[in-house]
């Protein structure tokens, strides 16, 4: 016999926000496509020290980038037209 659980209306908004939730750390694919760039472009700024990044196990875990961090990288490679 199955039991169905009736959520409460705040209890059902709170499931819809957790699916809404972003994840804050990116790996190398989901970094490109936020930068619109390749997987080797990103690969490149952490090789040149442009782009910080999270290892859980040194050589061995995919790189994580901060959202944040890609975001700082965008402010710093705008350029203006009234330089």
């Amino acid at each position: 016999m199955t039991t169905m659980l009736a959520l409460t209306p705040e209890a059902l908004r709170q499931v819809q926000r957790a699916d809404q939730i972003q994840p804050r750390l990116l790996d190398i694919s989901d970094s490109a496509r936020y930068l619109a760039v390749s997987d080797k472009v990103i690969r490149q700024l952490i090789a040149a020290g442009e782009l910080p990044y999270i290892q859980r196990i040194r050589g061995r875990s995919p790189y994580l980038i901060d959202r944040i961090e890609l975001d700082k990288w965008i402010e710093r490679s705008k350029t203006s037209a009234l330089k």
